[in-house]
Protein backbone atom coordinates (compact mmCIF):
# COMPACT_ATOMS: atom_id res chain seq x y z
CA UNK A 1 0.00 0.00 0.00
CA UNK A 2 2.86 2.60 0.78
CA UNK A 3 4.28 1.70 -2.19
CA UNK A 4 1.26 2.15 -3.71
CA UNK A 5 1.32 5.38 -2.48
CA UNK A 6 4.73 6.99 -3.67
CA UNK A 7 4.43 5.87 -6.99
CA UNK A 8 1.17 7.87 -7.04
CA UNK A 9 2.83 10.83 -5.20
CA UNK A 10 5.58 10.47 -6.95
CA UNK A 11 3.26 10.30 -10.19
CA UNK A 12 1.79 13.59 -9.63
CA UNK A 13 4.46 15.53 -8.32
CA UNK A 14 6.13 14.65 -12.15
CA UNK A 15 2.80 15.77 -13.89
CA UNK A 16 2.99 18.71 -12.17
CA UNK A 17 6.19 19.82 -13.17
CA UNK A 18 5.78 18.67 -16.35
CA UNK A 19 3.03 21.24 -16.62
CA UNK A 20 4.39 23.34 -14.93
CA UNK A 21 7.38 23.69 -17.46
CA UNK A 22 4.58 24.20 -20.26
CA UNK A 23 2.63 26.58 -18.49
CA UNK A 24 3.63 30.26 -18.80
CA UNK A 25 4.78 30.41 -15.17
CA UNK A 26 7.38 27.92 -15.28
CA UNK A 27 8.76 29.54 -18.61
CA UNK A 28 11.44 32.02 -18.78
CA UNK A 29 9.32 35.31 -19.90
CA UNK A 30 10.60 37.75 -22.05
CA UNK A 31 10.82 41.41 -20.31
CA UNK A 32 7.86 43.54 -21.40
CA UNK A 33 9.90 46.01 -22.91
CA UNK A 34 13.95 46.16 -23.41
CA UNK A 35 16.31 46.17 -20.57
CA UNK A 36 18.41 49.47 -21.17
CA UNK A 37 20.13 49.58 -17.80
CA UNK A 38 24.21 49.96 -17.52
CA UNK A 39 26.91 51.82 -17.56
CA UNK A 40 28.53 52.41 -21.33
CA UNK A 41 31.45 54.29 -22.85
CA UNK A 42 31.69 54.82 -26.76
CA UNK A 43 33.00 52.78 -29.08
CA UNK A 44 35.88 54.04 -31.84
CA UNK A 45 36.48 56.98 -30.06
CA UNK A 46 37.37 60.02 -32.78
CA UNK A 47 40.50 62.25 -31.57
CA UNK A 48 39.48 65.52 -33.90
CA UNK A 49 37.75 66.48 -37.29
CA UNK A 50 38.74 64.92 -40.23
CA UNK A 51 39.85 66.77 -43.41
CA UNK A 52 36.47 65.65 -45.59
CA UNK A 53 33.34 65.90 -45.44
CA UNK A 54 32.66 63.97 -42.71
CA UNK A 55 34.45 63.98 -39.42
CA UNK A 56 35.18 62.22 -36.37
CA UNK A 57 34.89 63.79 -33.01
CA UNK A 58 34.24 62.78 -29.62
CA UNK A 59 32.58 59.36 -29.09
CA UNK A 60 31.21 59.55 -32.92
CA UNK A 61 32.69 58.21 -36.13
CA UNK A 62 32.95 59.41 -39.42
CA UNK A 63 29.60 61.45 -39.40
CA UNK A 64 27.88 63.55 -41.63
CA UNK A 65 27.81 67.26 -41.20
CA UNK A 66 24.59 69.10 -40.68
CA UNK A 67 23.44 71.44 -43.63
CA UNK A 68 22.86 74.49 -42.44
CA UNK A 69 20.38 77.91 -43.29
CA UNK A 70 21.96 80.81 -44.28
CA UNK A 71 21.20 81.60 -40.94
CA UNK A 72 23.02 79.48 -39.76
CA UNK A 73 26.28 79.11 -41.83
CA UNK A 74 26.45 82.98 -40.24
CA UNK A 75 26.98 81.64 -37.18
CA UNK A 76 29.44 78.93 -38.56
CA UNK A 77 31.50 81.35 -40.02
CA UNK A 78 31.26 83.62 -37.31
CA UNK A 79 32.35 80.73 -34.87
CA UNK A 80 36.01 81.11 -32.88
CA UNK A 81 37.63 78.71 -30.27
CA UNK A 82 37.06 80.96 -27.58
CA UNK A 83 33.45 81.23 -27.85
CA UNK A 84 33.61 77.70 -27.01
CA UNK A 85 31.86 78.00 -22.90
CA UNK A 86 32.72 74.58 -22.12
CA UNK A 87 36.30 76.11 -21.54
CA UNK A 88 35.13 78.24 -18.67
CA UNK A 89 33.24 75.00 -17.51
CA UNK A 90 30.05 76.22 -18.90
CA UNK A 91 27.97 73.03 -18.68
CA UNK A 92 27.07 71.38 -21.89
CA UNK A 93 23.75 70.41 -23.45
CA UNK A 94 21.99 67.45 -24.93
CA UNK A 95 23.91 67.06 -28.04
CA UNK A 96 27.21 67.72 -26.76
CA UNK A 97 26.54 65.30 -23.93
CA UNK A 98 25.60 62.19 -26.90
CA UNK A 99 28.90 63.57 -28.75
CA UNK A 100 31.01 63.08 -25.78
CA UNK A 101 33.58 60.41 -25.25
CA UNK A 102 32.87 59.95 -21.31
CA UNK A 103 30.69 57.03 -20.15
CA UNK A 104 26.60 57.12 -19.02
CA UNK A 105 24.48 55.43 -16.83
CA UNK A 106 21.44 54.42 -17.59
CA UNK A 107 18.66 53.61 -15.40
CA UNK A 108 14.74 52.38 -15.71
CA UNK A 109 12.10 52.53 -14.07
CA UNK A 110 8.03 51.89 -14.56
CA UNK A 111 7.60 55.79 -15.15
CA UNK A 112 10.62 57.31 -16.10
CA UNK A 113 14.29 55.85 -17.51
CA UNK A 114 17.50 58.12 -15.52
CA UNK A 115 20.59 59.01 -18.17
CA UNK A 116 23.43 60.24 -16.10
CA UNK A 117 26.86 61.46 -17.72
CA UNK A 118 30.07 61.13 -16.72
CA UNK A 119 30.76 64.65 -17.96
CA UNK A 120 29.51 67.25 -16.06
CA UNK A 121 27.70 64.87 -13.97
CA UNK A 122 24.67 65.89 -16.05
CA UNK A 123 21.22 64.16 -14.89
CA UNK A 124 18.40 63.64 -17.48
CA UNK A 125 14.63 62.10 -16.52
CA UNK A 126 12.74 60.39 -19.38
CA UNK A 127 9.07 60.41 -18.57
CA UNK A 128 7.37 57.38 -19.97
CA UNK A 129 3.94 57.42 -18.30
CA UNK A 130 2.38 59.06 -21.27
CA UNK A 131 2.15 62.79 -20.43
CA UNK A 132 2.69 65.51 -23.07
CA UNK A 133 5.74 68.17 -23.11
CA UNK A 134 4.37 70.86 -20.88
CA UNK A 135 3.51 74.24 -21.84
CA UNK A 136 5.14 77.14 -21.47
CA UNK A 137 7.93 75.81 -19.31
CA UNK A 138 11.41 77.39 -19.33
CA UNK A 139 13.66 76.31 -21.61
CA UNK A 140 16.93 74.62 -20.55
CA UNK A 141 20.14 72.72 -21.31
CA UNK A 142 18.37 69.09 -20.59
CA UNK A 143 15.26 70.20 -21.98
CA UNK A 144 11.72 68.37 -21.38
CA UNK A 145 11.89 64.84 -22.61
CA UNK A 146 9.44 61.59 -22.92
CA UNK A 147 9.43 58.20 -24.27
CA UNK A 148 7.81 55.54 -25.47
CA UNK A 149 9.05 52.01 -26.15
CA UNK A 150 8.62 50.57 -30.09
CA UNK A 151 9.42 47.03 -30.40
CA UNK A 152 13.44 46.55 -28.53
CA UNK A 153 13.65 50.59 -28.40
CA UNK A 154 13.16 53.40 -26.52
CA UNK A 155 12.07 56.52 -28.26
CA UNK A 156 13.24 59.38 -26.66
CA UNK A 157 11.89 62.93 -27.90
CA UNK A 158 13.40 66.06 -26.11
CA UNK A 159 11.88 69.77 -26.87
CA UNK A 160 12.43 72.90 -24.65
CA UNK A 161 16.42 73.09 -24.91
CA UNK A 162 17.99 76.04 -23.97
CA UNK A 163 20.09 78.03 -27.01
CA UNK A 164 23.29 76.84 -26.96
CA UNK A 165 27.25 78.46 -28.36
CA UNK A 166 28.83 75.72 -29.93
CA UNK A 167 26.02 73.00 -29.29
CA UNK A 168 27.47 70.81 -32.49
CA UNK A 169 30.82 71.07 -31.68
CA UNK A 170 33.42 73.12 -33.53
CA UNK A 171 30.07 74.23 -35.53
CA UNK A 172 27.83 76.93 -34.26
CA UNK A 173 25.23 77.79 -31.79
CA UNK A 174 21.78 75.84 -32.22
CA UNK A 175 18.66 77.94 -31.81
CA UNK A 176 16.28 77.50 -29.04
CA UNK A 177 13.43 75.71 -31.45
CA UNK A 178 15.97 72.32 -32.05
CA UNK A 179 14.60 69.39 -30.77
CA UNK A 180 16.41 65.66 -30.34
CA UNK A 181 14.76 62.39 -31.20
CA UNK A 182 17.20 59.71 -29.44
CA UNK A 183 16.36 56.08 -30.28
CA UNK A 184 17.87 53.33 -27.57
CA UNK A 185 18.80 50.02 -29.05
CA UNK A 186 20.12 46.96 -27.56
CA UNK A 187 22.04 44.38 -29.09
CA UNK A 188 20.67 40.99 -28.95
CA UNK A 189 23.54 39.75 -26.55
CA UNK A 190 23.31 42.35 -24.22
CA UNK A 191 27.32 44.20 -24.98
CA UNK A 192 26.41 47.29 -27.04
CA UNK A 193 23.90 50.25 -26.82
CA UNK A 194 23.01 52.07 -30.25
CA UNK A 195 21.64 55.45 -30.22
CA UNK A 196 20.25 56.56 -33.04
CA UNK A 197 19.74 60.46 -33.28
CA UNK A 198 18.37 63.22 -35.55
CA UNK A 199 18.60 66.96 -34.52
CA UNK A 200 16.10 69.43 -35.82
CA UNK A 201 16.16 73.61 -35.81
CA UNK A 202 14.19 75.23 -38.21
CA UNK A 203 16.20 78.83 -37.77
CA UNK A 204 19.75 77.13 -38.27
CA UNK A 205 19.71 73.63 -39.84
CA UNK A 206 18.27 73.60 -43.55
CA UNK A 207 17.59 69.54 -42.99
CA UNK A 208 17.36 67.08 -39.80
CA UNK A 209 20.67 66.08 -38.27
CA UNK A 210 21.39 62.47 -37.87
CA UNK A 211 24.39 60.76 -36.05
CA UNK A 212 24.79 57.37 -34.43
CA UNK A 213 26.50 56.27 -31.03
CA UNK A 214 27.18 52.78 -30.28
CA UNK A 215 28.37 51.93 -26.63
CA UNK A 216 30.17 48.91 -25.18
CA UNK A 217 28.75 47.56 -21.75
CA UNK A 218 30.94 48.48 -18.99
CA UNK A 219 31.44 46.13 -16.67
CA UNK A 220 32.77 46.40 -13.09
CA UNK A 221 33.23 50.29 -13.36
CA UNK A 222 31.08 53.48 -11.20
CA UNK A 223 31.29 56.87 -13.38
CA UNK A 224 33.82 58.80 -11.88
CA UNK A 225 33.92 62.14 -10.23
CA UNK A 226 33.95 65.33 -12.78
CA UNK A 227 36.39 68.08 -12.74
CA UNK A 228 36.35 71.34 -14.64
CA UNK A 229 39.29 73.48 -14.56
CA UNK A 230 37.94 77.48 -15.47
CA UNK A 231 40.42 79.15 -17.57
CA UNK A 232 40.31 82.54 -19.03
CA UNK A 233 38.63 83.31 -21.66
CA UNK A 234 41.54 83.11 -24.95
CA UNK A 235 42.21 86.22 -27.11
Amino acid sequence: MWCTRLLAIAFAATAFFILLSFSPVGQAQKPEHPVLEGIWRPMGMGMGMGTGPRFSIGGLRDVEPPVFTPEGQVWVDGFDFPDDETIRCVEDGVIRQLIHPYPQETRQGLDTFLIKYEAWEAVRVVYLDGRGHPEGQPNSLMGHSIGRYEGDSLIVETVGLAEKVNNIPMFHMLSDQHTVTERYTRSDDGKTLTIDVVVTDPVTLAEPWHFTKVQTFYEDYDLLDYKCIDRPRLQ
